[in-house]
């Protein structure tokens, strides 16, 4: 039987610590510390379709019959077996550094070193953390085999109950589809600017009329905050919850779009992402929560949906192709548009990546675990590795 996670994890630390002040004797001789043992790590992924990878194909049951596909909540939210989420990498007991993707655990199951549990969902809002998220799907195969219905999908935040063990990181993206950024764009690239020249810009003043209405049902950043501080304590105060912003999503290059309508889309997503990182450190100092924020903005200037090297998507039209992986077939546009291609995901996975390895420095300092960095030799790992005392305050801050 597995210990619980905080008998364990006390445990670490209690031998943590005995053997950081003091080693252990034997013989007359002290021994050289050993770093300690924690009981595993468990990582949550949640949030809309940038977390569930929505475009890169496979997606979790998408190889069951159709019958059954229709019914499996991994393939209804479009859950991706590349999704960047899963190709984040963590270390066993024994230091070797594996991906998510290879931990993947359905509710009620576990690992004993790494268990990742993935609840994020194509299309799903902040309200779809507490409540069940509407699926409308459409399937054909061939004339007469044809699956069409409604499902709802298990509300997010009960990816958390029943779980074995402490939760150690979440992820999440949150709050696009609340600004309905995919669809506005969508309508914009497939009407003529000539014809509607001030859509775009009303489309976008209403986003931040939305944005800034002080109703909690209704405005969104209120609606962000309630968010951030359900994932926390469905969580855990022990849980780093990792919130990570959009990228730009058009370049100005292409000729889908004007120059204008890019820049405004773009500054948009900008502003957006500015907010949610502000939104994260309110949260951190006003309520205590233990919320990260991580952007990508950087990585992919340059890199937007009809750029020479794109890590987004364009508008896909649905085609013979696509419309096998859609749940609902009947749509005219693929759900792949404006959602990062295989290079995007690797992107944002590299940004997280180093978001995580940094909080477990200063999780293994914090808890005075040893921690002995990846380029220390065999014979300089007889002893606990020691920050310099200005490196040590910096991650410690």
């Amino acid at each position: 039987m597995r210990i619980h996670r905080r008998q364990s994890k006390l445990l670490a630390l209690m031998l943590a610590a005995a053997l950081t002040l003091g080693g252990i004797v034997s013989g007359g001789r002290c021994r050289a510390a050993i770093p300690a043992v924690d009981d595993g790590l468990v990582v949550v992924s949640i949030g809309d379709s940038y977390s569930a990878g929505e475009g890169l194909s496979l997606f979790y049951g998408q190889d069951k019959p159709r019958k059954e596909r229709v019914k499996d909540e991994n393939w209804l939210a479009h859950r991706s077996t590349q999704a960047w989420a899963g190709l984040l990498t963590v270390a066993t007991a024994s230091g070797e550094r594996v991906a998510l993707r290879d931990r993947f655990c359905e509710p009620g199951t576990a690992n004993e070193d790494i268990s990742w549990y993935f609840a994020a969902s194509t299309g799903a809002k902040t309200e779809h953390l507490t409540i069940p998220q509407e699926k409308f799907y459409a399937v054909f195969e061939g004339l007469w085999h044809v699956s069409i219905g409604t499902a709802y999908l298990t509300p997010q935040l009960e990816v958390f109950n029943g779980l074995t063990g402490n939760v150690d990181y979440v992820t999440v993206t949150i709050g696009g589809n609340d600004a309905h950024f995919v669809e506005i764009i969508a309508s914009c690239l497939t009407t003529s600017s000539l014809l509607t020249p001030k859509k775009l810009t009303r489309k976008l003043n209403k986003i931040w009329e939305e944005f800034f209405n002080p109703d909690p049902e209704t405005g969104i950043r209120l609606r962000l905050i309630e968010a951030y501080t359900q994932i926390c304590e469905a969580a855990g105060p022990q849980a780093c919850v990792i919130v990570v912003g959009y990228p730009p999503l058009l370049s100005d290059r292409g000729f889908s779009v004007s120059r204008k309508e890019a820049s405004q889309v773009n500054e948009a997503v900008h502003m957006f992402n500015q907010w949610l990182a502000m939104l994260v450190e309110y949260c951190r100092v006003k309520n205590g929560l233990n919320l990260y924020f991580v952007s990508v903005e950087k990585e992919f200037e340059g890199h937007e949906a009809y750029s020479e090297d794109p890590y987004i998507f364009p508008l896909v039209y649905n085609d013979k192709q696509s419309k096998t992986e859609e749940i609902n077939q009947l749509e005219p546009i693929s759900g792949h548009s404006f959602h990062p291609n295989e290079k995007g995901a690797a992107v944002y996975a590299a940004a997280v990546q180093r978001k995580i390895d940094e909080l477990e420095i200063r999780r293994k300092i914090r808890n005075g675990i040893p921690w002995i960095p990846e380029e220390t030799t065999v014979a300089e790992a007889g002893q606990p590795y020691l920050l310099p005392e200005a490196r040590r305050k910096r991650f410690c801050a």
